[in-house]
């Protein structure tokens, strides 16, 4: 673009005339340079204010005592400290990572073998099963929680009388400190269940055909092909479930709040908080107790306890082998 003559200036130094850079054209050359930056510069200021500073401002009330409504004061390391003595805190840190054990474990395992049965041509009405499986992922948490505490209610609940049916006695799924981390976690793991095995297919169908055909041709059984051939190819696949699973199993809050709400036991924690999750815990001591500056050092232990569990199942799964 040239600039016309009536845009441009002339200086006049030691008597004669200099043309001057115009500062149009100045910009027009810069412009190029800094284009991509201001494509950028929306992202970046969104990021930081919606991502960044929340996450910094969450570390920095951690030292204080913030309630939400003053400025906090300054007092060390009093909230970690405190949360590690709490045996409210201990409780919910050890039913969650008993979710983990156990949901985590049903949810790898069952996933897998629905989705390798699943994936057979010889399977009829596979599109069907596969709808059936995935219903629970589309429907609300809450209406699901409701419909579990009918199916677990003691006198008139489907599953025992289910169990009175097979001859055991009825327990108390929601009243008894014993099954109460079992009924979170039945509950939970039928909700997420159609996920985890929609990703286990999408592995599954992924794999070479021909992999599988020649290890049939060369007389492998079932076992032999599932531990040989199709566990080691999908590592990556369960990888990014076990990943899913556990942030998924750490995140677990509406089963419980839904399963143990004040209309049926007085807490949503179960009794004597058998069934309080890690996220419960966060959200009692910040909303019910206004301690926002010890629910967020909560939330930061948390971060590095999935953090952590995180990379140890990428460093036993071979993500950081080389080449990978």
């Amino acid at each position: 673009m040239v600039v016309p003559p009536r845009y441009r200036t002339n200086l006049c130094i030691g008597g004669k005339k200099i043309k001057s850079r115009n500062w149009i054209d100045r910009i027009q050359k810069s412009l190029p340079k800094i284009e991509p930056y201001l494509f950028l510069l929306p992202f970046f200021i969104t990021f930081f204010i919606f991502y960044l500073w929340p996450v910094l401002f969450n570390v920095i009330i951690t030292f204080t005592d913030w309630r939400g409504f003053h400025a906090g004061n300054y007092i060390g390391l009093k909230n970690y400290s405190e949360l590690l003595s709490s045996s409210t805190f201990r409780k919910a840190f050890f039913n969650t990572l008993w979710y983990f054990v156990v949901a985590g474990g049903i949810l790898l395992s069952s996933g897998f073998i629905v989705s390798y049965f699943l994936n057979k041509p010889s399977v009829r009405g596979k599109k069907f099963f596969r709808t059936l499986y995935f219903l629970p992922v589309a429907a609300s948490p809450v209406i699901i929680g409701i419909i579990f505490v009918v199916i677990y209610d003691f006198h008139y609940g489907v599953l025992n009388y289910i169990l009175g049916i097979l001859g055991f006695s009825p327990a108390d799924w929601l009243g008894d400190v014993k099954f109460s981390k079992p009924a979170v976690t039945g509950l939970f793991v039928w909700r997420i269940f159609g996920l985890i095995m929609m990703y286990y297919l999408v592995g599954l169908q992924g794999l070479d055909v021909s992999v599988l055909e020649a290890a049939e041709v060369d007389g492998a059984n079932t076992w032999q092909t599932i531990f040989y051939i199709v566990l080691p190819l999908l590592r990556p696949i369960i990888l990014f479930i076990s990943v899913v699973v556990s942030i998924q199993v750490f995140q677990i809050f509406q089963e419980p709040t839904v399963l143990f709400s004040s209309l049926f036991l007085g807490g949503s924690g179960g009794p004597q908080d058998s069934a309080l999750s890690i996220m419960q815990y966060v959200y009692r001591i910040g909303f019910s107790y206004q301690e926002m500056a010890k629910a967020a050092a909560a939330t930061l232990l948390f971060m590095c306890i999935i953090g952590g569990i995180a990379f140890l199942q990428m460093k036993y799964l071979g993500f950081f082998e080389r080449g990978r």
